[in-house]
């Protein structure tokens, strides 16, 4: 009776986490904090509260100062890259609608500007920690309750509530924090759909990752493969094809007032947004162009011995430098980029098993490659990095039990997790799957505690 008393109750955990981020939202609204590619977002976010529309305002072009002095000669070619083809990271068109950001997290954040003031990011903050944390921390003991229990589960909810990469991302008004909460709530949907056969759980779990999408298009993986699963389960026929066509249509309608926008601004039907090209370009072709110059130290780190190797060497080198635009809208920059970068990676086909084994370095480094304080390093090697010792045993030992909910959860962090190393990745698109891997990760030190148990036992015999 004693030792469960020790073993802090779920509703303990969800408490303890949002206390850390109580404190973590009064330090970052009493002290500088990073803002980085929020800042854009925040642009088009506070146009759409004030009226003017799903646009990037011109004057972001036309930075008012250098927020890297360190870097100020990348960060001074990166604005003149800009103007010179009128568009943000060479794609995003100012002073009109643009299609290269899903919709999900603007909205979200300009509900807030209208609410809290316009430009009000402490808010942003706020509410990111507060509550989009907590609701994290608790859809993540919800997921992980139907896989452990007793101080198992208290052992992967304390890594959930005290996680510093999310409470990090949390803290950071970009997409992280909204996705991750919609990502996990996706996955218990999708959990639910798969206990519980019938219709209307289908179609909850298909509706939540269509919001995801609209936040992240990563989300996509996690809708395919529950339709996988519902299509391959023991079910009758006619039962699955409605499960299927629920889940699916929920998804679809969530998307359909996207998708309608998208076909009134291209004419095209399509469902992704026009900043693929450009991710594709940045983790492919510009680590071998012009453009990468004065780098991070995280970037010259991974990159430039790969850079230094192949400059020279290149099969159609031109295809990797940025296209000379001017006029061109959004989504005929973001095809061209896509057709310039397969192209370049078909002439050079080393480099497709080269730049993933660098993004997979990236995505699962437990601190960060660029220069950080001593605590932010031990932090992450404390926490991730000790999850990445056992994360692998524990998703063989889910699977091994042959359990539905475990192999989708299994699959879906596997299929996420390629799926970035394969096109973009680091760590602001791995923190959605940390919470699962603390799952991973806590089945398998219990597996290995059984054993201990079971070795001393022998030998006390």
């Amino acid at each position: 009776m004693e030792k469960r008393l020790l073993i802090p109750k779920p509703g303990r955990i969800i408490a303890l986490a949002l206390l850390v981020r109580l404190v973590m939202a009064i330090h970052v609204t009493n002290h500088e904090f990073l803002v980085g590619e929020g800042r854009v977002l925040a642009d088009v976010a506070s146009n759409l509260a004030t009226g003017r529309g799903f646009m990037l305002s011109p004057e972001m072009l036309f930075p008012e100062r250098e927020d890297n002095v360190r870097h100020s000669g990348m960060h001074s070619a990166a604005f003149e890259f800009y103007r010179r083809v009128d568009g943000f990271y060479g794609v995003l068109r100012p002073g009109v609608e643009t299609t290269f950001f899903v919709p999900g997290y603007i909205l979200f954040e300009a509900g807030i500007f209208l609410l809290a003031g316009v430009g009000n990011l402490a808010a942003v903050r706020v509410v990111q920690l507060v509550l989009l944390g907590t609701l994290s921390v608790a859809a993540g003991l919800s997921i992980a309750r139907r896989f452990l229990k007793g101080w198992q589960l208290a052992l992967a909810g304390l890594l959930m509530a005290l996680d510093p990469f999310t409470i990090y991302y949390e803290a950071v008004p970009a997409t992280q924090a909204l996705f991750m909460v919609l990502f996990l709530l996706g996955i218990l949907a999708s959990l639910r759909a798969l206990e519980r056969p019938g219709a209307l759980p289908a179609a909850l779990a298909g509706a939540v990752w269509g919001m995801a999408y609209l936040v992240r298009p990563a989300a996509a993986a996690g809708a395919g493969i529950l339709f996988v699963f519902i299509a391959l389960a023991r079910a009758p026929a006619g039962r699955k094809a409605m499960r299927l066509a629920a889940s699916a249509g929920a998804f679809a309608v969530i998307l359909l007032p996207w998708v309608m926008r998208l076909h009134d601004l291209t004419g095209q039907w399509r469902i992704t947004p026009t900043q693929g090209g450009v991710n594709m370009w940045e983790f492919n072709g510009r680590i071998f162009s012009r453009y990468f110059t004065d780098e991070l130290e995280g970037a010259t780190l991974l990159y430039e011995p790969l850079r230094q190797e192949y400059l020279g060497r290149l099969a159609s080198p031109g295809l990797a430098e940025f296209p000379a635009f001017t006029d061109e809208p959004e989504y005929v920059r973001d095809d061209i980029l896509n057709e310039r970068t397969a192209e370049f990676l078909r002439a050079n086909p080393v480099l497709l098993l080269r730049l993933p084994l660098l993004r997979f370095v990236d995505f699962i480094k437990p601190f960060p490659l660029n220069p950080y304080p001593l605590v932010y390093l031990l932090a992450g090697a404390a926490t991730f990095g000790v999850m990445l010792l056992f994360a692998g045993g524990g998703m063989a030992l889910l699977v091994r039990t042959r359990n539905t909910c475990a192999v989708y959860l299994v699959t879906l962090v596997a299929a996420y997790m390629l799926m970035h190393i394969a096109t973009a990745s680091g760590t602001p698109q791995r923190v959605a799957a940390d919470y699962p891997v603390a799952i991973f990760t806590t089945a398998a030190l219990t597996w290995i505690a059984g054993r201990l148990r079971g070795a001393r036992r022998r030998l006390g015999a």
